[in-house]
């Protein structure tokens, strides 16, 4: 899946980060800080409440954070990224 988004997209690099129940979420925060990091998709359905922590240090950075209901797909993650954070991006028009 993560080559696929990865060609989907268009990017140069993706990163995976795999979460299980009551980890430490500090590995999410230190690659949240990470400079070249420009949006963060959040699949609610495969992550502990916890990992909305990063929320805050998203809007610190004035990077996207896109929550990701269900449906992974290139299609539904690109409805999801111009939904919440498409003007952002510059994808859209400011909305009137």
């Amino acid at each position: 899946r993560q080559e696929t988004l990865q060609r989907d997209f268009g990017l140069k690099e993706l990163r995976w980060l795999g979460t299980r129940e009551h980890a430490p979420i500090e590995p999410l925060l230190k690659a949240v800080a990470d400079p070249d990091v420009s949006l963060v998709l959040l699949l609610i359905r495969l992550s502990s409440h916890s990992y909305g922590e990063v929320a805050e240090p998203c809007r610190q950075r004035g990077i996207p954070l896109v929550r990701i209901p269900g449906g992974y797909g290139t299609n539904q993650l690109a409805h999801q990224i111009l939904e919440q954070a498409g003007e952002r991006l510059g994808a859209l028009p400011p909305a009137a």
